[in-house]
């Protein structure tokens, strides 16, 4: 009897040892595989028209062509109201969804940048971060939305195939849509998360059981940032015209907390693989590029195409964006006190309020302090932009005084 429960005891130490090794292994694997992806898409290629960027709204141009109303000026997208039958795939960098030919056939964008040319839809995807501060793959003054959504299209009227013109100068636009924090679910982004749980490891595949709506995931004001780049994961092929919406969706922090419940590993490797918490690419240089501005007539902005008012129109626009996120970010925060892992992040991005600890009244004293500081700032560079452009007024004045005494004088 005593032999047999040394056996079974040996075993078992065995069995406990092997488990130990086993959890090391993974961790090692799973550390291993973060990094290179990490490296992958942080990877600044010898290219020179690389992607993502920072739209820097102060140096953006306003391209008097873009507004032109006339079809082949303006932009034009043409989607199906629904798109049924869309296949959507973890391709271990994030989800995908692709779309079938018959479906594609009656997608449309042309216009605007893209020089006469036909595109077709052919998949779009999503870039997100492990929280809400970061995650969105172009930047806005040098800040990040929560997550980013990414139209591909295709050129139809230079080529007959998309893996043909995925690597040629003029092969593919692509429509970047940014996603912030609301307080209401998004039912467009809501029809895709539950497929989430279907596609959990790398190479899972299914077909999306329901239509989706894509005109849920575009912004109702149409104005926007065009610029030439490239793809943001490998291979990188300098091959995008990029057309990025100035204005986000909205999706809640639940919905954006689920993109990061995928696997970057497949079912096989599932115990050596881990979660995709992040899948987006940091900004790179601009290199001398021109970053040009189109605004929506129908959008509440002034109509006003003089171009020296360009950066100050692209500048209210990310303010209002700006404004419009922490007033939701405050909403959010006293609408759902029992809810503590919005208020959690947002004092975990305040290194003077990380502890956990903290009380709900303090958490929202947090938040509007930082809105008062943040409307501060703004306020602080409204005013130096007003007191350029007085300064500028007065130096046409002198110019314009002078000019007629000029005029006078040889009158005489």
């Amino acid at each position: 009897m005593g032999a047999n429960c040394t056996s079974i005891y040996n075993n078992n130490h065995d069995g406990n040892n092997q488990h130990k090794q086993q959890k090391i292994r993974k961790k090692r694997h799973e550390k291993q595989q973060e990094q290179q992806l990490i490296e992958q898409l942080r990877s600044v290629d010898s290219g020179q028209r690389q992607s993502p960027i920072n739209i820097d709204t102060a140096i953006v141009h306003l391209n008097s062509e873009l507004n032109d109303l006339k079809r082949t000026k303006c932009l034009n997208i043409v989607y199906p109201k629904l798109m049924s039958n869309l296949i959507i795939q973890n391709t271990g960098y994030g989800w995908k969804l692709d779309i079938p030919e018959m479906i594609a056939a009656k997608t449309e964008l042309i216009g605007g940048p893209l020089k006469g040319h036909i595109y077709r839809m052919w998949q779009f995807h999503c870039h997100w971060g492990p929280n809400i501060n970061v995650g969105s793959e172009h930047t806005v003054n040098k800040r990040s939305y929560s997550a980013e959504l990414h139209f591909v299209h295709w050129n139809t009227s230079l080529y007959n195939d998309p893996n043909i013109a995925l690597s040629q100068p003029t092969g593919l636009a692509v429509v970047a849509v940014f996603i912030d924090i609301g307080y209401q679910i998004n039912d467009g982004l809501e029809k895709i998360l539950r497929q989430i749980d279907t596609i959990q490891y790398k190479g899972d595949k299914r077909m999306v059981n329901e239509p989706i709506d894509i005109e849920k995931l575009i912004p109702t004001n149409r104005s926007y940032w065009t610029y030439q780049g490239s793809l943001t994961t490998p291979p990188l092929f300098e091959s995008v015209t990029w057309i990025i919406y100035t204005t986000p969706i909205y999706g809640t922090h639940e919905q954006i907390a689920k993109f990061r419940k995928l696997f970057y590993s497949s079912e096989i490797e599932a115990n050596f693989g881990g979660y995709l918490v992040e899948n987006y690419r940091h900004t790179q240089p601009l290199n001398g590029r021109i970053v040009k501005f189109f605004r929506d007539p129908n959008s509440l902005l002034s109509s006003s195409s003089s171009s020296s008012t360009t950066a100050i129109e692209s500048n209210e626009i990310f303010r209002q964006n700006q404004t419009t996120r922490m007033m939701r970010l405050i909403n959010n925060n006293n609408n759902n006190n029992n809810n503590q892992s919005l208020s959690r992040e947002m004092i975990n991005s305040n290194p003077v309020a990380s502890s956990s600890t903290m009380m709900n009244n303090r958490n929202n004293r947090i938040v509007h302090n930082n809105v008062a500081q943040f409307l501060n700032q703004n306020n602080n560079s409204n005013g130096r932009q007003n007191n350029y452009n007085n300064q500028q007024n007065r130096m046409m004045m002198i110019r314009r005084q002078r000019q007629h005494q000029l005029h006078s004088n040889q009158s005489r």
